[in-house]
């Protein structure tokens, strides 16, 4: 073995290249945290009359009805969205602070409870959108999904 061949091998660069992967997944779930913050803040402030023109949109494309009009939300589609924004905020800040916290730590907790509440928010939030006719959320879901466990695979 060269001496190069060696560095590689030593158990140093493997807690290196673990430290780096477990980096690499922080600031990759992070980044999924921010979004999911930001897309419950979104739905949270679609919650009024005056502000829903963004949810309305995504309600819109979700139901592909482009070209026949906005549709008005009603009192319950608003109190759904205050209530879906804030469990998207609230999930999204919990995965920011398992990833800062957490991760390095005990990241195979970590991976398994991320991974297990992605799957059941997937297959709940998924079944529940073909159920009502909104299928296209389903694959907009399958975004969310990878967006969580694309950075676990490195755990």
């Amino acid at each position: 073995m060269t001496t190069s061949s060696l560095a590689t091998h030593t158990p140093s660069a493997a807690i290196a290249s673990r430290s780096a992967a477990l980096d690499r997944a922080t600031g990759e779930l992070k980044a999924a945290a921010v979004v999911t913050i930001g897309f419950g803040l979104l739905f949270a402030v679609g919650s009024h009359d005056v502000t829903d023109a963004p949810v309305r949109f995504l309600s819109d494309v979700v139901f592909w009805r482009l070209g026949d009009g906005v549709v008005e939300l009603t009192r319950v589609n608003h109190l759904a969205d205050a209530i879906l924004g804030g469990v998207m905020a609230g999930w999204g800040v919990m995965i920011w602070m398992l990833a800062n916290r957490l991760l390095p730590v005990a990241p195979v907790e970590v991976k398994r409870m991320v991974t297990t509440s992605a799957l059941v928010w997937f297959a709940v939030d998924t079944g529940g959108s073909i159920a009502s006719g909104g299928w296209f959320n389903g694959v907009l879901n399958l975004g969310f999904l990878a967006m969580f466990l694309a950075p676990l695979r490195r755990i």
